[in-house]
């Protein structure tokens, strides 16, 4: 049994650094693509967090939106957040679990706002996927790869395959073959 478990954990320990790593590389070759400061980051765990905002930010202004929300801020704060609270939330719910009865619907209470506020991270992390996603497929292919990303997980390996492709051009860059000309 002991045998089984760690074999369990050790493909389950390979798989999520698989995850880790493909997650890691996609998002600091899109961001080398896109010219973002300190894309090294990507490699870090929380500040991958800042990169990642900050690719998105450089998605919005390709977009057209020249003021874009900081997205980089939100993203970060958003994720570091999430573990301050949810700590928070489980120290309280182990001393409420104290109480009797209320102690009890406390702590149900509690848990479900914990599983709530856990959703913080990955919705903002889908969020800024769209906004790179965007930047590299058609419209039909961005929203099927997006869905298909958050039902099966595999995100990291759509994003590292997007980092593979051409950007598309942005908003403001000049149609290529085409003459200028001033009308006076």
């Amino acid at each position: 049994l002991i045998a089984i478990l760690l074999a369990v954990s050790a493909v389950s320990l390979i798989v999520t650094l698989i995850h880790y790593v493909l997650y890691c590389f996609g998002i600091f070759r899109i961001a080398k693509k896109l010219d973002v400061e300190l894309a090294w980051l990507a490699w870090i765990p929380y500040a991958q967090y800042y990169t990642l905002g900050k690719v998105a930010e450089k998605c919005d202004e390709r977009a057209g939106n020249f003021s874009p929300r900081p997205w980089a801020k939100i993203v970060l704060f958003g994720a570091i957040g999430t573990v301050v609270v949810y700590a928070i939330l489980y120290v309280a719910n182990l001393i409420c679990s104290l109480i009797p009865f209320v102690g009890f619907i406390l702590s149900l209470l509690f848990g479900a706002l914990m599983m709530v506020i856990a959703l913080v991270p990955l919705v903002l992390d889908s969020i800024c996927r769209w906004k790179i996603y965007r930047e590299f497929y058609s419209e039909p292919v961005n929203v099927v790869l997006f869905i298909v990303g958050i039902v099966l997980n595999v995100q990291a390996i759509i994003t590292l395959i997007a980092s593979f492709c051409k950007l598309k051009p942005a908003k403001d860059d000049a149609i290529e073959n085409v003459e200028y000309s001033v009308v006076e």
